[in-house]
């Protein structure tokens, strides 16, 4: 939790203060925002040939569905349990179908609870999934989120997947892919494009799994010094230190507001502030 800290001293309020907007509720960063991302929404086929109703998904053309773990087409195996993938995997996978080169689904997410974040220009979000294909054919698939402002129109896109048949071995299995994108400023919707492509045979082999879109939490700063409570003293010397952390980052900075004023801002010690000295 960021501390904010305030001491009357001879007349003198001095006052550190170290917390960024409180709009969004703390549970909601680090927590993934996709419905469904994991298949597990809803039956998965038991062959690959019936294409199921995906919960939280909008099958957009194709024959987009759901398959178990280990299901057999005419003989020949998807993918199975113990297969690369996923390490806490469920019981299915998205896969693009029967019969079919191009197959897809969309999912929409409002962000505007996130606004005041996103208005900074530097809340970052991270997208990640599992993606993969069938031996060595370059089937493949691909997780698009296009950022959009309230009235849908589109600013930029980020993607991950396409996981090549050189990237698996030539084996049929599911590799992790991630990244992190910081939407533009007026960001208050993203939307999700999981898109599967068939290059050979005539099963679209795109799998996914495990798909997750979440905000990183932002920075953590704890005062150290002076402890709670401390009287400090007007026109005297005193050290602060702080300690900061920030959710899969690295911290470039801390600065000390005082009474509306930058007193001190700290490069040297990241992820927090050691032995600096400020005068009240």
């Amino acid at each position: 939790m960021i501390r904010s800290k305030a001491y009357l001293a001879n007349g003198l309020l001095i006052a550190l203060s170290l917390t960024p907007p409180s709009v969004v509720k703390a549970q909601v960063f680090d927590t993934n925002l996709l419905v469904n991302g994991d298949a597990e929404g809803g039956a998965g086929s038991t062959d690959g040939s019936v294409v199921q109703s995906i919960p939280g998904w909008t099958a957009a053309n194709g024959s987009f569905t759901v398959v178990n773990y280990g299901a057999v087409s005419g003989g020949e195996p998807f993918p199975a349990p113990g297969d690369p993938g996923p390490p806490a995997r469920g019981i299915n996978f998205f896969t693009g179908g029967p019969a079919n080169a191009s197959s897809s689904a969309t999912q929409a997410l409002d962000l505007s609870a996130f606004a005041l974040y996103i208005d900074t220009g530097r809340q970052p979000f991270k997208l990640s999934g599992y993606f993969g294909g069938w031996l060595s054919q370059e089937d493949n698939a691909t997780l698009t989120a296009t950022f959009q402002t309230g009235n849908g129109t589109p600013i930029t896109s980020a993607s991950i997947g396409g996981v090549s048949a050189g990237d698996r071995g030539g084996v049929t299995g599911l590799l992790f892919r991630q990244t992190n994108v910081i939407p533009p400023i007026g960001t208050r919707e993203v939307v999700f494009l999981l898109q599967m492509t068939r290059t050979e045979g005539s099963y679209n082999d795109g799998y996914a799994d495990n798909l997750s879109f979440s905000a990183l939490a932002p920075p953590s700063v704890a005062v150290t010094a002076p402890s709670d409570g401390s009287p400090v003293w007007a026109c005297t010397t005193f050290t602060i230190a702080a300690n900061a952390s920030a959710s899969g980052r690295s911290i470039t900075n801390v600065v000390i507001v005082m009474n509306g004023t930058n007193k001190l801002r700290n490069t040297s010690f990241p992820p927090g502030l050691a032995g600096a000295s400020v005068t009240a």
